[in-house]
């Protein structure tokens, strides 16, 4: 009697466990569902400075985004000219992998014309400098200078001839 009685619980549960309508067995297996959660603009900080530490610099975590900014600029205080351009350009790639802050950018479409137009000449400019660089689109207005397979210092050079011809980065023609 008392073996029947121990029994029941686990009849019971193989009952409620089974699918009645395949006779599939319910499994205890542990699944991940990644939880997609919109990110407010005040973990933007947090997000920015965490990308920035998987990046190899050592930045603390803000409480706010007013902190954020004042951690960032005493950072770059310690920094030469060029590892701080390479820290802002980390920070603007973080930024775009992120998604952070994208209802500041601008969808004027005069001024996104203006842009579109500029780095299109600026672009015709570097080719005839034998710099390899594709037009910018309308989507991105922004002249890829990476894929150009040039030193730092050769875009430069490059850059301030064109600025001499009256093109400039992210301007209108002077």
């Amino acid at each position: 009697m008392r073996s029947i009685l121990r029994s029941i619980p686990f009849f019971i549960l193989l009952i409620f466990c089974t699918n009645q309508e395949g006779n599939e067995v319910a499994s205890l297996e542990a699944t991940t569902v990644p939880l997609e959660r919109e990110l407010s603009e005040e973990d933007y900080g947090t997000v920015l400075t965490e990308c920035l530490r998987q990046e190899g610099y050592n930045v603390q975590t803000p409480f706010d985004n007013e902190e954020m900014k004042q951690i960032i600029n005493s950072f770059q205080e310690g920094l030469s000219k060029e590892k701080r351009i390479d820290f802002q350009e980390q920070i603007r790639i973080c930024i775009e992998r992120n998604n952070l802050w994208v209802e500041r950018k601008t969808s004027n479409p005069e001024v996104m014309a203006e842009l579109y137009d500029n780095n299109v000449g600026l672009a015709q400019c570097l080719r005839d400098k034998s710099v390899e660089v594709a037009d910018p689109t309308q989507e991105n207005p922004k002249i890829n200078l990476q894929s150009s397979g040039m030193s730092r210092e050769e875009l430069k050079e490059k850059l301030e001839e064109c600025s001499e011809e009256g093109w400039s980065l992210g301007r209108g023609k002077k």
